[in-house]
Order: C-alpha cells, then structure tokens, then sequence
C-alpha cells in the first residue's frame, strides 16, 4: 500500500508543549474524484479557539515524492470555544494503486479521560483511495453531522455522522481505536467505559453509548468504508470528541417510520415525531443523501417548537433514484436541556424499486414462442431479463421485493440490451420447449448499476400440439447384446389430417456413445400403430435415445409433417460404498415423472422387491445381502407419459 501523511507542522517551533495544550479535538478527511487521476481533498480539524497553536497552513506529504503547503480556506469560532477549520488541495496521483492519506498534528487538548497523557499525544486520522480504472471514479463518503458532540452522565448518548456518498456505494461503520504517533493505535487507549456497553450499527452508523458515569472529555473514532460490488473502494476514519457533563435531562425521543421502498414516479411521505418530557422546545432536523440529491430532492424542514414536533418528510421520487442499495435518511432531535442539549438519532432507509414491465405477450410461432412487453416506464432501463417456467406459478413478490427468486421455478433464458428492446423469441435452445407443454414468461427491467425492478405478471402459452409424444421408453431387458426396449407415443392431438390420405411414422435412435446421430430403425403405417419394440441393445452401458417422426400423404407424396421431442432410456449407475450402495439415475423424458420406486432382486423368490421411495434422482441402498451383478430395476410413477417405466 503507497501512502501518503498530511503532516501539519508547528508554526512557533521555539515554544513549548504549553503551546499545544488544548488543541486539537475531531476531524476527518475526505475527497471528490475531479478527472482522471486527479482529486480534490478536504481536510477539516475542529480545535480550541483561544489555543495559540493556531493552524493557518499545514504541509502535505503525497507520497508520491512531491510535498505541497496548502492554507487554510475557511475558519469559524462555533460555541462552546471550538473552531472548525477547512483545508483544501487537489492532487494529481502518479498511477492507479491504494493510497492512504493522513493527517498528524501535536496535540490533542489535555485531559481526554480515555487517553493517557492526552496532551502529549498527537492527533492523527486517515483516508485510503483505492484509483482502478475498472470500477470507475470515486469520491469518499461526506459526513454531514458534526463530531463534537455532549452528554450527560448515567444516561444514554446518541451520535451518527450523517455520512452518505455521492455515487450511490454502500457505507459500513465500525468502531476503531484511535491514532497517534506514526498513525499507531495509542497505547493504552480503550473505548469510554459503558456499562451496558458502547457500540456502532455497521449498517446506520447509529452509535449508541449506555451510559456514561464519569463527566469529561472522551474520544473515539469510526472507520467508514465504502464498498462498491463487494469490493472496499475506500474508508473515511473520523476521530470525534464527546463531552459527558453532571446533568439531570433526558434526551429526546424520534417516533416515525421503519425501513420502506418506494416505486419510482410516486411520492413517498410520513411522519416524523419529536416527543421530549424534560424539554420545552425540541429541534428536528434531517442529513442524508436523498436531501442531497440534484434529482428532486426530498424536503425535510428544519423545526423549532414545543414537543411533540410533527414534521413530514415529502420525497417526489424519479427513475434516477433507482439503484440496489438503499438510501439512507437520519433524523436528529434536540432538546433545550439547562445543562447541556441532549441529541437523539433515529436512521430510515429507503429503497427506490422500479416498476414491474407491463403487457407482457408469449405467442406459438410453429415451434417458437414470441414475447413482447411495453417498454419500462423508467427510460434509464438498460435492458430485460426474460425468464422461463413450465406451467403457471402464483409468484407474488413482496412489497419491496425486486428481480425473481430461485424459489419461484423460472430460469433466465436471454436479455435484450436496451430500454426499447421488449421482443424476444424462445426457440428453445435455453429451455427446451416441448409440444403440448404450457410455458410461462415473466420479464424484469435491469439497470446498468444493476438494480433491477419489480417482476412483471406472468404469460402463458404452448406449442400446438401437432407431433407425436413419446410415453414409454422402457428398458425390458438388461443385456450388453441383447437388452430390449418398449416404445409407446401418442397421435398428435391438434393435428389437421384434412389434408392428408395416409400416415406413417418411422422410428430414430441414438445412443449416449452418440446422442446426437439419430437413425431410423423401424416404421409403422398407420396413426393407430404406435409402438415400437427395439431388441439387440447394449442396455447395460448405455443410455438410448428415440425420437417419433410423422409423415402423411399428400398428392400421392409422403410429406414431413412434424417430429416427436426426444425421450431417453432411464439409465442407473450403483456406486459401491462402505456397506451401502448409492443409487443415481439420469433422464432426458417429455414428461414429468413425479415419483421412483426402487426394485431390487430377490435370490430366494426369483422376483423384484420394493427398496425405496423418492421424489430424487437418487437413493441410497444399504442392502443386508447384494448379489454383484443382479439387475436393479427402477419404477416410475409420472405426472404425464407411461405410469411405470423400467431398466
């Protein structure tokens, strides 16, 4: 990891550590991507006013061999003594790479409770950049909530830094020790005493510290990095000072909504409440990045009144709020204490979903199927997933749930490309679309930060049924010569014979040596004539498969009318285990078999006895007595096609 320290330095060398006491108490760093490999960086410090070691400049080491004297652009005397000091530098980074830039300064003000030797301890925090061309530019998070902060002994304390970024990353939060020399953790530095405990929601970045008992002055830091497609692009750490004083009051209460989604082009609004017992005023107030936003931002006013303050939160919503991670709000109330202003915190997310695509059409096109939708009401859509289902499901999402599920049985079978691109033809390839079959289609509209919107209502269609389907592709015999096999079809049942004087249908085989070389073996003349028997197999060690294709008459011509969907053999493999057998099966039918019956044979009775039940596709055997080599046959019981099927 290159970094780079932003070292501020002393400006009167020859004064003594007096010079340094009560400086330097919170801070962060953070950065906005102008171009390139170029980047804005704002530095802010919050310190003792009246403290003669004043920062006009500090000096910035890149790390890249170059140093630069940056000054300060911008102060201001907040209450309470403490000065918000603002820095700013561009900087032009030699190559992509991590980068850590961090800032070091003497000292921290005397007397933090939590770190020993305060005063002689330096202020130190961090920022690390990760520049790839591959996920793009990048600016930090910004922390909109102050990190001075106050609150009273033996009751609960509340912060959130108010962070949100600005290309839409995700954010998590954790508590981390704070730095000093050489950016080192500082020795003997522990988090303020809680009882009940302290901790950070990675989530929200809600702190919650129950409670304080001693009053002073206590630092802690927050790590706050952000993640881009699984991966941390870049963390912010900021090193904040709360003052616990001895005070009775009690901090306010936030009542509003729990998390929520909301579809893009309809207005989200609810309520937020500020109820305080103790207080005769409460102020209410919001940070967050739909407040932010260029696109029709929310509106959130700033309130002074008596409690219960009631004040709604109004969000005009557009397709370019859509995204995956959900936006965050943090709402802030505070009292008017006669001590000290007690602050509370409640964090809602929002999640902006698009709408389901609409008109959604599956029309048979001979042995294809035809879908059409509207184009997506959000013209940012960069395209369509199209999704594939044998037979209707009453999928019904969740009210805030997008995209489809596994659970609900579709599979993705294509995409079209862009926000007008709503016709796509199923020829099968994906999905094999078989005769007599229904199929349903349900469409969802992707996004290129890969949101994706609500599932469209399912369509329904089949393939006419105008072939034969094959229903018995039985294994009568086992032999590696001479095994034998039953086959069984059914007539078309759509099939216009008007214009037809005579049928015949002539039977094709492959086998799994050669699936795809599919020749006839036999031919029958008539549509009552439907079976076949295929003798002189190696059925031990192969699986074979048969299609049924039908001709018919006309003119005095045999013509091609149309072929039957490939059904295979059901071919069993028994591996050997510790005194158990495993039983697996493979097929490739054009029906459904619902249920198998396992068979195995009986040395005493001559005949197959029943070992197992399963819905699968396996089944483990642990037999008390196996002679190797005796057939195991395999019963099916089937939705559609042959009620019983065997090796």
């Amino acid at each position: 990891m290159k970094r780079l320290r932003i070292f501020l330095f002393a400006v009167l060398l020859t004064v003594g550590n007096t010079v340094f006491a009560t400086h330097q108490r919170a801070g962060e760093i953070t950065f906005v991507h102008l171009s390139g490999l170029t980047y804005e960086f704002t530095i802010i410090t919050y310190t003792y006013t009246p403290s003669p070691a004043d920062r006009p400049e500090l000096e910035i080491s890149w790390g890249d061999g170059s140093t630069e004297v940056v000054e300060r652009t911008n102060k201001v005397n907040l209450a309470n003594d403490i000065s918000r000091n603002t820095y700013i530098a561009k900087h032009t980074f030699p190559s992509s790479g991590n980068y850590s830039i961090s800032l070091e300064d003497p000292n921290r003000n005397a007397g933090i409770v939590n770190i020993n030797n305060s005063v002689n301890i330096p202020f130190f925090i961090e920022t690390t950049l990760l520049i790839n061309p591959f996920i793009g530019g990048n600016s930090s998070p910004q922390l909109l909530n102050p990190p001075i902060d106050n609150g009273c002994t033996h009751k609960p304390y509340y912060h959130n830094p108010g962070a949100y970024d600005p290309d839409g990353d995700s954010l998590s939060y954790a508590l981390v020790p704070c730095r000093g020399f050489d950016g080192e953790n500082i020795p003997g530095y522990a988090l303020p005493p809680a009882p009940n405990g302290i901790a950070i929601d990675p989530v929200t970045g809600d702190l919650y510290w129950d409670s304080p008992q001693m009053q002073g002055e206590y630092n802690i830091a927050i790590l706050i990095t952000e993640w881009r497609k699984g991966v941390p692009i870049s963390t912010v750490t900021r090193d904040m000072q709360i003052t616990i004083a001895a005070c009775d009051n009690e901090p306010p209460e936030i009542i509003t909504i729990t998390d929520t989604c909301v579809i893009a082009g309809t207005t989200l609004v609810f309520d937020v409440t500020a109820t305080d017992a103790n207080s005769t005023q409460v102020t209410l107030s919001a940070t967050g990045e739909p407040l932010q936003t260029t696109v029709s931002p929310a509106l959130f006013p700033l309130q002074h009144d008596s409690p219960p303050l009631v004040t709604q939160f109004i969000w005009h919503t557009q397709c370019a709020h859509v995204r995956k991670p959900p936006y965050q709000v943090t709402f802030k109330a505070i009292d008017n204490g006669p001590q000290v202003n007690l602050v509370n915190f409640k964090t809602v997310r929002i999640t902006v979903i698009a709408p389901a695509p609409e008109n959604v059409t599956a029309t048979p096109s001979g042995n294809n199927i035809h879908i059409s939708w509207s184009p997506d009401y959000c013209s940012n859509v960069s395209g369509y997933k199209i999704y594939k289902r044998a037979s209707s499901y009453n999928f019904e999402p969740d009210e805030c749930e997008t995209g489809l599920p596994d659970y609900a049985g579709y599979q993705l079978i294509g995409t079209t490309n862009n926000h007008n691109d709503t016709l796509f033809t199923d020829d099968g390839s994906v999905f094999p679309t078989l005769h007599g079959r229904e199929y349903c289609y349900r469409i969802v509209a992707v996004f290129a930060n890969g949101a994706e919107s609500i599932v469209s209502e399912e369509a329904c269609t089949s393939i006419i049924n105008d072939a034969p389907m094959l229903t018995n592709v039985d294994v009568d015999i086992t032999d590696s010569e001479n095994g034998q096999i039953y086959l069984k079809w059914l007539n078309p049942s759509e099939l216009d014979v008007s214009q037809y004087t005579d049928f015949k249908y002539i039977v094709l085989h492959s086998t799994s040596a050669h699936p795809n070389q599919f020749e006839p073996i036999d031919t029958t003349y008539s549509l009552q004539d439907t079976t076949s028997t295929h003798k002189y197999l190696n059925t031990k060690e192969l699986t074979h498969y048969y299609k049924i294709e039908l001709w018919g008459k006309a003119d005095g011509i045999y013509q091609f009318v149309e072929v039957s969907d490939a059904a295979s053999s059901v071919f069993i493999v028994i591996e050997k285990l510790d005194r158990a057998l495993m039983l697996n099966w493979n097929e490739n039918v054009p029906w459904i078999n619902s249920s198998y019956t396992i068979y195995r044979y009986n040395e005493l009775s001559h005949q197959f006895d029943s070992i197992g039940h399963t819905s699968l596709r396996s089944q483990l055997h642990q037999p008390g007595h196996f002679s190797e080599g005796l057939p195991v046959p395999l019963q099916v019981d089937g939705i559609q096609g042959p009620p019983f099927l065997r090796l």
